[in-house]
């Protein structure tokens, strides 16, 4: 079994908290305004009707906002939730490669964000984004689409392609050789439906998790020296 060092994705962790603590706040506002509309209410409805007629739109306005924001946190606490699920699902896969590989988790360089996992071995060095959708992905020619669409976020190609340069760079300024990086996009959730197989789409490796071993261990590119790159990537993680 290949060993694994560092923890699961800061970044989406923080996002998870972001999430609940906005929950809260959210449910903290709308118990505020509960408790004034209540103790209110007896000398609201002695007033004319339509002061009681404003006050209860009003009301009611501010708890559908509430509850508009409150269900947007939770689609996204959920989102996190999934993304670390998928994480977690993908880490398993690669503690599964042989005990000459060393996987890392949460790799973060002075450039860019975290690199939810790289994976050094005896064959090659290449990084993994874990993507944990649902439903078809395509090509439309400039980028990944879902169900036809482009991801909402952000262009994830660029994105794989761009951790794996910045891994790139950083290996090389500190070793003073060219580490060839292959970058790898994996969906984690088994609803997810590609076609790619083991066809990389501008020069990134599109695949699904049950194709992990067989892509990673099927690299051709050199690595110079394990211990060296281990070195620079522990106090990475």
């Amino acid at each position: 079994m290949a060993r694994i060092f560092g923890n699961e994705s800061g970044h989406v962790r923080r996002m998870k908290f972001g999430f609940r603590v906005r929950m809260l706040v959210l449910f903290a506002i709308f118990s505020v305004a509960l408790y004034a509309f209540a103790k209110d209410s007896s000398s609201l409805f002695s007033s004319d009707p339509l002061t009681v007629g404003v006050s209860i739109i009003v009301f009611l306005g501010v708890a559908k906002i509430i509850s508009f924001l409150f269900k947007r946190q939770d689609r996204g606490l959920h989102k996190a939730g999934r993304g670390l699920k998928g994480e977690a699902e993908v880490a398993e896969a690669l503690e599964a490669l042989p005990e000459s590989y060393r996987v890392y988790r949460g790799v973060k360089l002075r450039k860019g964000g975290d690199i939810d996992f790289v994976v050094a071995g005896p064959n090659g060095v290449c990084t993994v984004e874990v993507k944990s959708h649902r439903g078809r992905v395509d090509f439309n020619g400039r980028e990944l689409t879902l169900n036809g669409t482009p991801f909402r976020d952000k262009n994830v190609l660029h994105q794989a392609f761009g951790e794996a340069m910045n891994l790139h760079h950083y290996l090389r300024e500190r070793m003073q050789k060219d580490i060839f990086v292959t970058p790898l996009i994996v969906f984690s959730d088994a609803e997810a439906f590609l076609h790619f197989g083991m066809n990389p789409v501008y020069n990134v490796y599109v695949i699904q998790k049950d194709l992990l071993r067989e892509c990673i261990t099927g690299l051709r590119e050199s690595v110079f020296s394990l211990e060296e790159i281990h070195a620079l990537l522990l106090p990475c993680v």
